[in-house]
């Protein structure tokens, strides 16, 4: 379930990318299966995860979206009492700016704030400080894995704290310390 592009993007094929947009390839595409799946990927999505910054700029500037959720759909009970997919409440929620953080791409990580940026500093600081289901935010994911050049972007553009003083889970401290990176608790 993809397209030539997005084999292109994971692939970081930057030159192929330039080719089939030309030809006309939708980069605004993402994948939708059916009602009891998972969505959420689409070309701009694998060149984040992967780290292909080129290939990310050439998507961003064909109009990708990058305000792109993961979902993974929630369960409810139906009417026998059993567990079923319920594709109103997204159990994941993770941003393209989280997947670059936790896969420690930097670059990407900027690049998507910048675009952001563009449509005015409040967008920026609403992407910056969202959050998945579990309110963890592209921080939380960073600091995890102690990939210390994503957080100094992070926290360099403003990230708030707010969201980690009234949730009763582990705060990017707890993670970072929890996991033994010092450098990324020293940033913090």
């Amino acid at each position: 379930h993809c397209t030539a592009l997005t084999i292109c993007a994971e692939e970081g094929r930057a030159d192929l990318i330039k080719m089939l947009l030309a030809k006309g390839a939708d980069a605004t595409w993402e994948y939708s299966p059916p009602k009891d799946g998972a969505t959420g990927t689409s070309p701009l999505s694998w060149a984040v995860v992967f780290g292909h910054a080129d290939c990310c700029r050439l998507l961003i500037d064909a109009k990708a979206n990058i305000d792109l959720e993961r979902h993974k759909n929630g369960k409810t009970k139906n009417a026998e009492g059993k567990e079923v997919p319920d594709p109103t409440v997204n159990k994941d929620k993770r941003t393209l700016l989280m997947l670059a953080s936790m896969s420690g791409h930097a670059e990407i990580a900027t690049l998507l704030l910048d675009e952001k940026r563009k449509e005015s500093e409040e967008a920026m600081l609403n992407y910056l400080n969202r959050h998945n289901f579990a309110v963890e935010s592209a921080l939380t994911f960073c600091v995890r894995y102690g990939l210390s050049e994503v957080a100094k972007v992070l926290l360099d553009r403003g990230i708030s704290f707010e969201h980690e003083l009234v949730k009763p889970y582990w705060t990017s401290l707890h993670r970072s310390a929890g996991n033994g990176h010092e450098s990324t608790v020293r940033q913090l």
